[in-house]
């Protein structure tokens, strides 16, 4: 559908101002206080100010800026968490102005809002060629209640690329012409370096979009130029994503599919909105943020009187499709009976000769079944071959925000806590390189809400054309008063800043570190400090965590400062307490040196608890490990044959992925005959876990150097307590003569 207008710059003049006024009144007083707050919580947003401070004082893509100055010793931290370039266009020139990086994110997350509902405005306006309608659409999308939700994620604000990336689609596809391929380029550009889950989640939008607008009426050429331009474009993002993907296996980081599951939206969650949302007072609210998926009651009844319209209008179907539809609804009725006695008569199952040939042990499957059956059903029927047919722009969009809402329910969609989808699109996707380090599909949901926003515009010019002038006009005075209040905030908390810290009179080198360490209020306070006294920082706050630092922190917890030494190893270490006030430095601690000896053979092992098979100690798999099986109560025990008397200079015992269950106290003993055992080294561990992080990640050595003894066995003691780690351990190797 295409409706052409004139070029009339005085409505886009109105309603540039109505959305920033609109943006302004519903976070107020924030415009009054930019310098000195910070919006909704202290958490993502000073990590934003401080990654957008980081990347206007290092050159991007730089070493430097990689190692950004937290989670000091460890290098390439910044790719724990969202870089933020494509919000620095904007960040950085204004700090080098003099702005303050508070201001500078403040001022960006103002924007984000009028700069959104332009964009989508936009897109709505080029389909319908009304401006009453786009306002919708810009109001739907720029203020929806699900942006509440991602209040504290600048990056998840920053999404006003992608419907100008669909808008220059839907221009080349009508018009051709090189320069809106350029302004496609430069849009998923901008969208990527904004924010990383659109890298990963927008292409399925675009390929559906090219799918439905580029393969009819001869233009499958243009589906080749617009996928050569895609990837043109994509080639200037290889260096980060390489980085990521570098820094992701060097930290041996992973997102479970437990942790995927649990950051994946319900059903339900479709119906929540945030508490600081209008709709909170009339529909109940999941205090969980992903799961406040709720978009608004102006878009849902639009696009619903819309859909409901259009089925009424093309109700006959074509008869050559008449009799495989019936066999599918029966067969998603029968399926349906099946999962209605699951519960009662589960399991069961039809066996032939031997074989199975229908089996039920609970609902999922055969309500699966019966979605897939419904959805092919829909299908067929005459309104999708028309919609298809015409490659209409409200049936896109229509759907594209049902499958992308279909994602965000993730690899295991449930519905009032009970999964009813077996192999739902999204299991597929964990199947795609990038989808399995994603932690929260429920975001798929942003793209969603921009597809509905636009079905919601079309599906208001349709509605309006059908009534008289003075009713369209009521309906556009009530329509637009729902969208605003759906998206409107009540009210905006904005906190205090943390207490800078001015110059601190220390070595240049010297590390800074805050106790206590590991809350998200203590750690992004001590970034937003050190963007002041500009000294590396031993805390940090990001999407992934480093694994010294999970040591560090618990050891910290334990009462355990030794653990601090390998972070004052080479540099003196500057201890603040949680408001920025000195109360302690740690000299600089010799670097220890790394054991390189020879590895001498393990013949048998036994623990406390019985025997063990040497060779799982040596196998090279982090995955595998022996578990003590109960929490540390200090009587473990390890016993190392080594098949002959040699010189033990060292051992290292490794983790793996069992960080937290480093030996809290051990000792260590050597003996010649199983009867005299004489102690080798004893103490605290924790210093040596963190030490052993920062070596290797991925498997965690904890060193033990021993004045050199001859003997044939040794025993590994483990005198500590700990009410829930238990001992671990995944390798253990013997360096000696």
């Amino acid at each position: 559908m295409r409706y052409r207008t004139g070029h009339h710059y005085a409505p886009w003049a109105v309603v540039v101002s109505v959305y920033t006024t609109l943006a302004a009144v519903a976070t107020w007083p924030l415009v009054l206080r930019l310098t000195s707050v910070v919006p909704h919580d202290v958490g993502d947003p000073l990590l934003s100010t401080w990654i957008l401070w980081w990347n206007a004082h290092a050159m991007p893509l730089t070493a430097r800026w990689w190692d950004a100055p937290m989670f000091s010793p460890s290098s390439g931290v910044l790719a724990l968490s969202e870089h933020l370039l494509g919000l620095s266009l904007i960040a950085t020139p204004m700090q080098w102005l003099g702005v303050e990086p508070i201001t500078a994110y403040n001022t960006l997350f103002l924007v984000s809002f009028p700069l959104c509902a332009i964009a989508a405005h936009a897109l709505a306006h080029d389909i319908t060629g009304r401006h009453d309608a786009a306002t919708v659409a810009g109001l739907a999308y720029g203020f929806t209640p699900y942006r509440v939700s991602q209040i504290s994620h600048v990056q998840m604000l920053w999404v006003f690329w992608t419907p100008l990336a669909l808008l220059a689609l839907h221009r080349y596809a009508r018009e051709g012409g090189r320069r809106w391929l350029i302004v496609f380029a430069a849009m998923w550009i901008g969208q990527a370096l904004s924010n990383t889950y659109f890298l990963i989640f927008l292409p399925l939008l675009l390929a559906l979009w090219i799918a439905w607008f580029l393969t009819s009426g001869g233009r499958m050429m243009r589906v080749g130029v617009v996928a050569a331009v895609w990837a043109c474009a994509t080639l200037p993002l290889a260096p980060i994503i390489a980085r990521y993907y570098h820094v992701t296996q060097r930290f041996a980081f992973e997102r479970t599919y437990g942790e995927i599951r649990s950051f994946s939206a319900n059903v339900g969650a479709l119906l929540s909105p945030p508490p600081l949302a209008v709709a909170s007072l009339f529909l109940p609210s999941n205090g969980n943020p992903e799961q406040q998926l709720f978009p608004g009651f102006a878009i849902l009844a639009l696009v619903i009187v819309a859909a409901g319209c259009a089925m009424w209008r093309a109700r006959r179907e074509p008869a050559r499709r008449s009799r495989l539809r019936p066999a599918l609804w029966v067969v998603a009725a029968a399926a349906l009976a099946v999962a209605a006695t699951a519960p009662v008569v589960a399991p069961w199952r039809i066996n032939i000769g031997g074989m199975t040939i229908l089996s039920v042990t609970s609902v999922m499957k055969p309500l699966t079944v019966a979605l897939w059956c419904g959805v092919f059903a829909i299908a067929m029927t005459a309104t999708a071959a028309s919609a298809w047919a015409e490659r209409s722009a409200f049936a896109f969009y229509g759907v594209a925000a049902a499958v992308m809402y279909a994602f965000s329910f993730g690899p295991e969609p449930t519905l009032g806590g009970v999964p009813f989808w077996y192999r739902p699109p999204y299991a597929w996707l964990l199947e795609v390189p990038g989808f399995s380090s994603v932690r929260v599909p429920a975001r798929f949901a942003m793209l969603a809400v921009l597809c509905l926003a636009v079905a919601a515009a079309i599906a208001f010019a349709r509605l309006s054309a059908l009534v008289p002038r003075r009713a369209a006009r009521a309906l556009a005075v009530l329509v637009l008063a729902i969208a605003v209040a759906d998206g409107w905030i009540r009210a905006l908390p904005l906190l205090d800043l943390p207490r800078p810290v001015a110059a601190l009179d220390v070595p240049r080198d010297a590390a800074v570190v805050e106790l206590p360490a590991g809350t998200v209020a203590g750690d992004t306070a001590a970034m937003y400090r050190s963007m002041y006294h500009g000294h590396a920082l031993v805390n940090g706050y990001s999407g992934f965590e480093p694994v010294h630092y999970t040591i560090l922190r618990e050891a910290l917890e334990a009462g355990d400062a030794d653990a601090l030494d390998p972070i004052a190893a080479g540099r003196a270490l500057v201890i603040l307490d949680d408001g920025g006030r000195r109360i302690g430095m740690r000299p600089t601690k010799a670097v220890a040196p790394i054991w390189r000896g020879v590895a001498l053979r393990i013949h048998a092992a036994a623990v406390s608890s019985g025997t063990i098979d040497p060779a799982a100690l040596a196998d090279g798999d982090r995955r595998s490990y022996w578990d003590s099986g109960a929490p540390q109560c200090g009587t473990e025990s390890m016993t190392i044959d080594l098949g002959a008397a040699h010189r033990v200079d060292a051992i290292v015992m490794s983790l793996g992925t069992r960080l937290h269950d480093y030996p809290r106290s051990m000792v260590i003993e050597a003996s010649d005959d199983l009867r005299a055992w004489n102690a080798v080294w004893s103490g605290r561990t924790a210093s040596r876990a963190v030490a052993g992080a920062l070596e290797d990640p991925a498997m965690i050595p904890l060193r033990f150097e021993l004045a050199p003894v001859r003997a044939r066995w040794l025993r590994l003691r483990q005198i500590g307590a700990d009410a829930r780690a238990h001992w671990s351990v995944a390798e253990l190797k013997v360096h000696g003569e």
